[in-house]
């Protein structure tokens, strides 16, 4: 393409310029409007996107988005009238509610929602909070210079607050058994950090200060958590990391680090500071709040909670994302072909004759053992897991069984033709197998050794061998006799063990039933004994069932039909399909049992193939954030005080120990800083002393919610929480078949052939429905009308 550009532009121009200079006067004019008219056609053509990769495909696509949302009502109500005007109100409204949920796909779309959303909640919120605690902070030391009490009550309070609901917390914790050793540490950590920083500050004579400084953090921590309560961010994080609190306070601890000296010289009037310096209660009294460096200085705060945010939620879901347990993913792979393979198998046997399908099934079911045992080897036994690892040792087992049946069964047909095709060390192997295959019988061996031929014995060892057994025929027939014969009355005990050692005689004289080798489907494995529905007839069972009704539900033949299809296939596939299931489908499968699905089996099984395809891709999406309303109609009383009760005990007590021990910290360390730098040191000094604080209290702060953790529980963090909705495909618009009537019986109750009532399809009622394999779990809508 560049290339026709370069030549249209430049090598075509010239060329028509050219031939244009030779034509008459008459014809110049037109032959113009004819090379403009080419060219707009030629500009016009060239509009084709090259080829992007697929990052800034999702980009454009979210682009295009947003540009339609905002351009649709335009398009369709050209003008000012008030429905032109509410369209496109409406339509920005959809396009902002996509903002705040956040559903772009590409990664520059996902991260502006995410700075979109955190901006707006944790920006206002902390805005506000830190203007508070400015005009609060302003107020207590203003009240401090006209000469009021110097530890009052809500200075007392202050202090006290903390160390309460963190001692509260922990109590709690440990009754209802939530607590665990991360979570106690935690607590530990800042109990024990503000129970030093307050006896420091008692001995130093600074408790006073201490106090007073503390109240307006106490508000702004009590203000910012009720807030975030009630407006909670929601996103994709499934735990809480250690590395990633570590990294992430190093960050923080680093900004506010610098926003603290940055906001000292930015704003030196905001809060307290605007207080005059000059000693005097008509200055103090007259004093007011800097309403323009307390703004400042709130916006700049905010601006550092937003980066915390966005941080914290980067890094936890870097460190925090699954390790992509390839092993797991390729087995999903082969699981999702074998679906549609066994699919497209069980389809194809309904249109074969039943006399042939037998040999197909067991065609195909050795060449699925063979594929799953090459399978399994070439992945090497490092990369199984433990019931990867018993499923192989099961289809070896199963195979080697079979190929031994199958070698034993036409060695006794051999036998029947010729008694001296084998040698005596054959028959003593056919003997080990038999008693492997548990169809041993002494009478037949020595059957078998006597009818060989005498120079087959070279061997003292095997004349031997064939006296001992004589003998132990012997011995049995004598015991038998002697069981068969009447006696004195005994005990039942011993009539019991009487009877069963008889028919253990008589089984071993017994001539075994004949041998029929086959290989059992590979989900029987897990049991010692299955009844697999015969497939050759299968169909002919579906049908004659479903035609008992077929008049009274007037059922077309295409109806009747595609219901043995469903069947059919599905009962095939949870008879043949190989695998174990990976963690991550017998999520899928349960979330599925769970849903009051109306679908039938075909389409379930796609739905899962999807499902798996779409938890794995939601696992490898990077961190994603909206913002939402908490929902109070959705929840119970119990869970209403629970959320609250751990919004008060566990963040807001988190963070009120973390300001007290920044807080009283600096107040400590503000006097030696003052006596030995200068004004601008003390800035960094100070800035310092709080990065350091802060980083020692961060990880702390945030390690402290994983207290309840649990797998069904959502990741809770401060002024956040996990469980993200999912991102969903679209679904493609499938074709449904819906029986009509044929006028002789019109059913306004239920039209469909196939029942929204479901129920599990047993193939056979004699197999316990616990033991089928996974997919046997996927239900099949029930065929018949209720």
């Amino acid at each position: 393409m560049p290339l026709i550009r370069r030549i249209v532009a430049k090598d075509l121009t010239r060329a028509l310029t050219r031939a244009q200079r030779a034509l008459p006067e008459d014809d110049i004019a037109a032959a113009g409007a004819i090379i403009a008219r080419a060219q707009g056609l030629i500009d016009s053509s060239s509009d084709d996107t090259p080829d992007l990769p697929d990052d800034q495909k999702e980009l454009r696509a979210d682009i295009e988005h947003v540009m339609a949302c905002m351009q649709e009502a335009v398009a369709e109500h050209p003008g000012d009238t008030p429905d032109a005007q509410q369209q496109r109100r409406c339509l920005l409204i959809d396009c902002l509610c996509a903002v705040f949920r956040n559903d772009f796909k590409s990664d520059a779309g996902r991260w502006a929602a995410n700075v979109a959303n955190v901006s707006a909640r944790t920006g206002l919120v902390v805005t506000l909070s830190t203007l508070m605690r400015d005009a609060v902070a302003f107020e207590v030391s203003q009240s401090d210079a006209l000469g009021e009490s110097a530890l009052s009550i809500s200075s007392i309070l202050a202090i006290a607050i903390a160390p309460t609901l963190n001692v509260l917390g922990g109590i709690l914790s440990g009754g209802l058994g939530t607590a665990n050793r991360t979570s106690v540490i935690s607590r530990l950590v800042l109990g024990v950090f503000n129970l030093g920083v307050t006896l420091a500050c008692y001995q130093t004579g600074t408790l006073e200060a201490y106090g007073r400084t503390m109240s307006p953090f106490v508000c702004y921590s009590l203000a910012r958590d009720t807030c975030n309560y009630f407006f909670p961010l929601r996103d994709n994080l499934t735990s809480l990391p250690k590395r990633a609190a570590f990294a992430s306070g190093a960050i923080y601890s680093l900004f506010q680090s610098l926003g603290g000296m940055g906001m000292g010289m930015a704003f030196p009037l905001a809060g307290a500071s605007g207080l005059p310096r000059a000693v005097g209660d008509e200055a103090s009294a007259a004093a007011a709040l800097h309403l323009p460096h307390s703004l400042g200085h709130s916006v700049t705060n905010s601006l550092l909670e937003i980066e915390d945010d966005l941080v914290f939620g980067a890094f936890a879901r870097w460190f925090g994302r699954a390790r992509a347990d390839t092993s797991s993913i390729q087995e999903e792979g082969f699981h999702a072909r074998y679906i549609e393979e066994l699919s497209t198998f069980a389809k194809e046997l309904l249109d074969t004759p039943a006399e042939q399908r037998e040999q197909l099934i067991n065609s195909k079911n050795f060449d699925l053992y063979g594929r799953e045992i090459q399978r399994l080897d070439d992945a090497g036994e490092d990369a199984l897991d433990d019931a990867q690892k018993q499923y192989l040792k099961r289809l070896r087992r199963e195979l080697d069984v079979y190929k031994k049946t199958k070698t034993l069964d036409r060695q006794w047909l051999s036998l029947d033709l010729d008694c001296n095709i084998f040698s005596f060390e054959e028959l003593e192997g056919m003997a080990n197998t038999e008693r492997e295959l548990g169809v041993y019988r002494k009478t037949r061996e020595l059957d078998r050794l006597q009818k060989l031929a005498p120079n087959q014995f070279k061997t003292s060892r095997q004349m031997e061998y064939l006296a001992a057994l004589e003998t132990d025929v012997e011995k049995d027939e004598e015991e038998l006799k002697q069981i068969e014969q009447p006696g004195q009355p005994i005990s039942l005990e011993e009539e019991v063990q009487k009877t069963e050692r008889r028919a253990h005689l008589l089984s071993a004289r017994d001539r075994p039933d004949p041998l029929h080798p086959r290989l059992r489907p590979i989900p029987s494995l897990k049991r010692d004994a299955q009844k697999t529905p015969d497939f050759t007839c299968f169909d002919q069972m579906i049908r004659q069932t479903t035609g008992l009704l077929a008049n009274a539900q007037a059922l077309t033949h295409q109806t009747r039909d595609q219901i043995v299809q469903e069947i059919f296939v599905d009962a095939f596939l949870r008879a043949y399909f190989p695998g174990v299931l990976t963690p991550v489908e017998f999520a899928v499968l349960a979330s599925l049992d769970n849903e009051d699905s109306k679908t039938v089996p075909s389409e379930r099984k796609q739905t899962f193939v999807q499902e798996v395809a779409e938890t794995r891709r939601e696992a490898s999406d990077g961190y994603r954030v909206h913002a939402e309303f908490r929902s109070f109609g959705e929840m119970s009383w119990t869970e209403l005080f629970e959320s609250f009760g751990r919004q008060l005990l566990l963040t807001d007590a988190g963070r009120q120990n973390v300001f007290a021990n920044v807080v009283g910290t600096s107040i400590l360390l503000d006097p030696w800083v003052q006596q030995n730098f200068d004004e601008r040191t003390q800035l960094l000094i100070g800035g310092l002393i709080v990065g350091i604080c802060i980083f020692v209290v961060y990880a702390p702060l945030y390690l402290l919610h994983t207290e309840g953790a649990s797998p069904g529980r959502r990741v809770e963090r401060p002024g956040g929480q996990g469980g993200f909705p999912p991102l969903r495909r679209e679904e493609e618009l499938r074709e449904v078949l819906t029986p009509r009537t044929d006028g002789r019986n019109m059913t306004r109750r239920d039209e469909r052939a196939i029942s929204e009532a479901m129920t599990e399809y047993e193939p056979d009622s004699d197999s316990p429905s616990d033991d089928d394999i996974e997919l046997g779990r996927i239900p099949t809508p029930r065929i018949f009308a209720e």
